[in-house]
């Protein structure tokens, strides 16, 4: 016991004289981080949950999201398709699970993948493909690289391509009024295929809807979609400070993804209600417009 004793005195003074010449305090190394998003575009499953599953500090994760949503990111409830959260840069694990309060259910994986993110780049995650044997494409993530610049007084837009089948292989959009039945002229984006995004292009600043054409053929509506307006920012009164805009097609500075999304699968999992049994066009916010509050 004495020995014991002597030795854990020795540790302590060692301990001691160790803090006496770190010369502290310091400064903790600032994480390199990118943004990251996630969205279900799983035509035949209902709710899913997405994870980074190696690392446990600036590693988002969505629970309970549903076909079309991006669900609950850190367990935040929103009604909106959700923003870029911190995500430590390099490689990480994501798993996609099935959303579930039973234990068992909850540990089944639909997609194991690994991704690398660079720091200060926004990305948006899809789960994006079908789990039903002989639908196409098969599960996978598609991820975009959220890279948008400021559109000045104007509004940005880019189109991503995810509805196979259901909508034509190649395809025009149009970013047009809302009151358009049918588009004409010049589409804003042209011959746009399965899988691809375009680059950014800007409109002025107005309310529109994206609709979708088989390539060469305006006639033919397929999708659409009004896009969201934003609200304006308000200046600051005495008992209340300044609000910032809130992004959409009447905000200038707002980019805009508009994403080509598939129906559910008749008879699975995804909702079978009829708005979804249609294809239609999300809208994701990739920049919001200068901020005017503190």
């Amino acid at each position: 016991m004495n020995l014991m004793r002597v030795g854990a005195m020795f540790a302590v003074v060692a301990v001691i004289a160790a803090c006496k010449q770190d010369g502290g305090p310091f400064m903790t190394e600032a994480t390199p981080t990118a943004g990251l998003r996630y969205v279900h575009i799983i035509p035949d499953k209902g709710a899913v949950d997405v994870r980074i599953v190696d690392a446990l500090t600036f590693a988002p994760n969505t629970y309970g999201a549903t076909f079309r949503t991006g669900g609950s990111p850190n367990g935040v409830a929103t009604a909106f398709l959700p923003a870029h959260l911190a995500t430590a840069a390099g490689a990480h694990r994501i798993k996609v699970f099935r959303s579930s309060t039973n234990p068992d259910t909850a540990q089944m994986v639909l997609l194991d993948t690994t991704l690398t993110f660079t720091a200060g780049i926004n990305y948006t995650f899809f789960a994006y493909g079908y789990t039903t044997a002989g639908q196409t494409p098969a599960l996978k993530a598609f991820v975009t690289a959220d890279t948008a610049t400021d559109p000045g007084a104007s509004v940005g837009f880019r189109v991503l391509h995810l509805a196979p089948a259901a909508v034509p292989a190649s395809v025009d959009v149009f970013i047009t009024a809302q009151t358009t039945v049918t588009p004409s002229g010049t589409a804003n984006f042209s011959a746009v295929g399965v899988g691809t995004v375009t680059g950014y292009r800007t409109v002025a600043t107005g309310s529109y809807k994206a609709m979708v054409t088989p390539a060469g053929t305006p006639a033919t509506v397929t999708a659409q979609a009004n896009a969201p307006a934003g609200v304006a920012s308000t200046a600051a009164t005495a008992t209340s400070g300044a609000l910032d805009a809130i992004a959409g097609t009447t905000q200038a500075g707002s980019v805009i993804t508009a994403v080509i999304v598939p129906p559910s699968l008749a008879a699975s999992a995804a909702p079978q209600t009829a708005a979804f049994l249609v294809p239609t066009v999300l809208f994701l916010i990739d920049r919001n417009p200068p901020r005017t509050g503190p």
